[in-house]
């Protein structure tokens, strides 16, 4: 375990880093169907934002595309969950 966090990325990459720990974190919520299930399309969304800087630093312009429309779809989900 101690090389896993001696290990972790600089710059860009803590982004993408970032972005997919949380993403993981968020979609165990979701599949959880518990009552903090919702509370994954709140780590949804900061994983979006972790992945649109990491594509808007590195010019990945399909990943900043997709990501764009993943934050859509969070923040729908954010809205079903705690606003309706």
């Amino acid at each position: 375990m101690e090389y896993i966090f001696n290990k972790i990325p600089e710059g860009p990459a803590l982004y993408e880093f970032l972005g997919a720990v949380v993403g993981v974190i968020g979609a165990a919520l979701v599949a959880s169907h518990s009552e903090y299930a919702d509370w994954g399309f709140v780590c949804f969304l900061v994983s979006n934002v972790m992945f649109i800087t990491f594509a808007l630093q590195l010019k990945l312009n399909w990943l900043l595309i997709m990501q764009v429309v993943f934050t859509v779809t969070s923040i729908v989900g954010i809205y079903q969950g705690f606003f309706s």
